[in-house]
């Protein structure tokens, strides 16, 4: 008796979905700040209004790399390669 491998389905929402889930990050919200400081690496853990958080915890940090990958690899490629001679 043969078994069928499983089915899989596509996990990562499309481009144009995660780039929804990026505006936020990017100030377009209701405080108009940025929830994702990219200088520091830091993800506040949300806004309040018009308050953008101060903490930063490890879920909203989680969260924002799984957003986040497909830029953090995008800006990983165009870096220098520090291994090179």
């Amino acid at each position: 008796m043969s078994v069928a491998p499983p089915q899989t389905t596509e996990v990562r929402p499309p481009l144009i979905e995660l780039r929804r889930y990026q505006v936020p990050f990017d100030g377009r919200n209701t405080a108009g700040a940025p929830v994702y400081d990219r200088d520091r690496g830091r993800v506040a853990d949300g806004v309040d209004g018009t308050r953008v958080s101060d903490n930063s915890g490890a879920e909203s940090n989680i969260v924002a790399a799984e957003v986040l990958l497909d830029e953090a690899i995008e800006a990983a490629r165009s870096m220098a390669d520090p291994f090179a001679s």
